[in-house]
């Protein structure tokens, strides 16, 4: 669980995380889980209307792709919005 402001609440297999800017958070996975071939799953925790999460792995900003995934919060009237979510990654 990822607070919005980037602090970790409580994880399994979460290396570290820091919100590269707003509604953006990398996150670096512990090294025998290759985020390259697993399948990353977010959902948010604000029970806003209006809010989404997306996430992918990359290798920029985030460098290694098999270490790293890239989080996005967003709403919907447009633009990165800070928004508490989990992430499991399988």
């Amino acid at each position: 669980m990822i607070n919005a402001d980037g602090t970790v609440v409580r994880s399994t297999g979460v290396t570290k995380v820091s919100k590269i800017s707003t509604g953006a958070y990398y996150i670096e996975l512990d090294p025998d889980i290759n985020a390259a071939k697993a399948v990353p799953v977010i959902s948010k925790l604000w029970t806003g209307a209006g809010t989404d999460a997306y996430v992918g792995t990359s290798s920029t900003p985030c460098g290694d792709p098999a270490r790293n995934v890239l989080v996005f919060t967003t709403k919907a009237a447009g633009g990165f919005f800070d928004v508490p979510f989990n992430i499991t990654v399988d």
